[in-house]
């Protein structure tokens, strides 16, 4: 048609039946920035029009300029709901590897593993039905994909070698080569998405194979018409190799710790290496990666650590320890303190990291156990409790903030039903927990907490002993 326009000739197009029906469509459509001889409209992968609807659909939209005068011979006894098998018109092969209408329906979504090394079938009978490559194992992967309950069609184990066929395949993938796969079967051709179909097949394949597939990027996006697919099977593949590298790694650390009693740190700097080097990065971009990586973390550390020792002894040195201390005695009494330290916890975790909170409120529960002659764990479990349960449930903490955004949910409710949830869990694991290891002694260091007894008027008032201690 554009070549008809540039030289002024008019366009005749005897209309024909989609063979397909022309009532169904598929697939997205095409990003014209992806535009090229494979896709060079606007138009979904399926698109449900005749050649003559196409044709003037192109001329509508203006798609080509200039355009050529334009006359079209409509069909007769054709309705959009017809297979091309229920006219009384011959099959004529729309290209060599389209012998036969079910090819046809399954070509919209099997083409696409024309974008990777996956044999899609040329140099066989059944080009586009059948489809493997010789890594692949038949069996499991038929399982696989039977499990999705893809509507219309069955997957069936299958094996065929490629090979030349002159004037239909010319050296197709793994010729003279061995390839285990599957076999399409159509059971329902009107129920069965040719499109859908295709893509959790290659989406499958991915998962299953990520270090042998190999996607032909720039091919691929012309196939769907934009980078989206690919972009979701990078995204997968990502995903796939993150939580295998995570659980190697961890069972790495792990060994070399426990089995081989290698210093910590030393098993950390391997385990790092080790990492980088199967994600694929070059040495010194693993050694200046594991040094900002220690470096912000350490730098992190040492400022919480710093100020919150500093306000930590200023509570226990100043008397605001005691001053809490015996406000909280005094309020709760010694059968009930552990609900003390259990409030003064969560009150104190819901702002402040859990380090923070830790490295305050130690000085306060040391000196509890030392003025109430209570056990050290039976006081201080439940604050740590406290502090790590508000830590991991409730925002603005790192974990449940993300988590919330991660799901769109609304942060004041994930906040609400965090409390909901926490509070049992608080009690579970701090007072209720505690009462059967509260014989165990346990001996603080003295430096934690103010062995002297200060008189009323030596200490700070309860305001601002309860500020200090939440600065």
């Amino acid at each position: 048609m554009e070549a008809a326009a540039e030289l002024n000739i008019p366009v005749l197009v005897l209309d024909r039946p989609n063979p397909i029906r022309g009532d169904i469509v598929e697939g997205p459509i095409l990003d014209i920035e992806y535009q090229s001889f494979i896709g060079k409209y606007p138009i979904p992968i399926r698109y449900g029009w005749t050649v003559a609807e196409l044709a003037e659909k192109i001329i509508q939209e203006n798609w080509i300029n200039p355009t050529p005068q334009l006359t079209v011979i409509p069909m007769e006894g054709w309705n959009t709901s017809l297979w091309y098998d229920e006219t009384t018109l011959p099959w004529i092969k729309p290209s060599p590897n389209i012998p036969n209408l079910e090819t046809a329906l399954i070509y919209p979504g099997m083409c696409l593993l024309e974008g990777t090394n996956m044999s899609e079938g040329r140099g066989t009978n059944h080009p586009f039905q059948w489809f493997g490559a010789p890594w692949i194992d038949s069996r499991v992967l038929s399982q696989k994909l039977n499990n999705l309950k893809l509507s219309g069609v069955v997957f069936v184990p299958k094996s065929f070698t490629p090979i030349s066929i002159p004037g239909v395949a010319d050296k197709p993938k793994y010729e003279n080569q061995l390839c285990y796969g599957i076999e399409i079967r159509v059971i329902d051709r009107n129920k069965f998405n040719s499109v859908k179909s295709g893509v959790n097949i290659l989406k499958t394949i991915n998962e299953m194979y990520p270090d042998s597939l190999i996607i032909k990027e720039k091919r691929l996006n012309k196939l769907w018409g934009s980078d989206t697919l690919l972009k979701e099977l990078k995204e997968k593949t990502v995903s796939n190799n993150f939580f295998a590298t995570e659980a190697i790694t961890i069972l790495l650390l792990f060994i070399l710790i426990a089995r081989y009693k290698l210093d910590a740190f030393i098993s950390f700097i391997i385990v790092c290496i080790f990492v980088g080097l199967f994600q694929g990065m070059q040495l010194q971009n693993i050694v200046q990666s594991i040094q900002t990586g220690i470096g912000d973390t350490l730098g992190f550390l040492v400022l919480i650590l710093g100020f919150g020792a500093m306000l930590g002894k200023l509570v226990a040195d100043s008397g605001a320890a005691q001053r809490i201390t015996s406000k909280l005695i005094s309020s709760f009494g010694v059968k009930y303190i552990q609900w003390a330290v259990v409030l003064a916890g969560f009150i104190v975790g819901i702002p402040m990291f859990y380090s923070v909170g830790f490295v305050i409120l130690i000085p306060l529960v040391f000196t509890v156990a030392a003025s109430s002659g209570l056990p050290l764990i039976y006081v201080g479990l439940p604050m740590l409790a406290s502090l790590s349960v508000t830590h991991g449930f409730l925002p603005p903490h790192p974990a449940p903030t993300a988590i919330s955004s991660m799901f769109n949910a609304d942060i004041g409710k994930t906040l609400l039903y965090g409390i909901i949830i926490a509070i049992p869990a608080i009690v579970i694991a701090g007072p209720l927990f505690t009462r059967t290891i509260k014989n165990i002694n346990a001996t603080p260091l003295k430096e934690f907490y103010n062995p002297v007894i200060l008189k009323d008027e030596e200490m700070p008032g309860m305001g601002v002993s309860v500020f200090t201690a939440l600065l």
